[in-house]
């Protein structure tokens, strides 16, 4: 399967490293079902993964490279913390 990017040219790409509580996060296709929607999940992330964002967030949700949309944020807890500039290097 070839994912193709939807970034516009004005879209900063963003990496992101994952941050997890029980080890995964998982990875949605559709953002509106909203994140306890388990028939939506159509992957996990690994605590310490990285992913760069490919779109616009929508709300609390990260379109990644990593195959779909994930929480960025839920409550207090950062599910995605983005990596600053000095970081990526």
């Amino acid at each position: 399967c070839i994912r193709h990017c939807v970034c516009s040219p004005h879209t900063r790409r963003q990496r992101y490293v994952v941050q997890t509580k029980k080890g995964f996060l998982n990875v949605y296709k559709d953002p509106k079902k909203g994140p306890f929607c388990t028939d939506n999940i159509v992957g996990k992330l690994e605590e310490g993964h990285i992913v760069t964002s490919t779109g616009e967030p929508f709300g609390i949700w990260i379109q990644h490279d990593g195959g779909g949309w994930s929480v960025s944020q839920l409550e207090e807890f950062k599910w995605l913390k983005p990596l600053e500039s000095e970081e990526l290097e």
